[in-house]
């Protein structure tokens, strides 16, 4: 399975949108997991520090049966909410704590963050479920 495309993201709030190819030898799909996850790196070498968390989330239960292993695309949307994503972090950023999150930046370790879409399959008679990550254009100011 891969994900063929993801539309870029420029909203607060709104829908993830894309196309995922089912590239599995399997010919049946029971469910998919759709992740828009945020990857925040600070620090270089041995001092680096990795963040991973999860900003929206879905489940669904599909039946896709396919005629030949990985003859199928599919669309996908799912809904996501940065604003609350954020107050969930940690709340919203007041004036002090943007111009103290600008100074850190500036004069400090800098954050690096990238956003990602996950999809994870659930295929029948496959223990390692196959998953896909790709990423995605985000240009939202929050």
């Amino acid at each position: 399975m891969r994900i063929v495309e993801v539309e870029p993201i420029t909203a607060e709030e709104g829908w993830v949108k894309g196309k995922v190819a089912f590239t599995t030898g399997e010919p049946v799909v029971g469910g998919l997991e759709y992740k828009l996850i945020c990857v925040t790196t600070k620090g270089k070498g041995d001092e680096k520090e990795v963040e991973t968390s999860t900003i929206a989330e879905q489940s669904v239960l599909i039946g896709v049966a396919m005629d030949e292993p990985g003859s199928k695309t599919e669309d996908f949307t799912f809904q996501y909410d940065f604003k609350n994503w954020l107050e969930k972090k940690g709340g919203v950023l007041g004036a002090a704590s943007k111009l103290a999150k600008f100074a850190a930046n500036t004069f400090g370790d800098k954050k690096h963050s990238e956003y990602y879409v996950t999809v994870t399959a659930n295929v029948k008679g496959v223990w390692n479920s196959p998953s896909d990550r790709k990423l995605v254009s985000v240009n939202v100011a929050v």
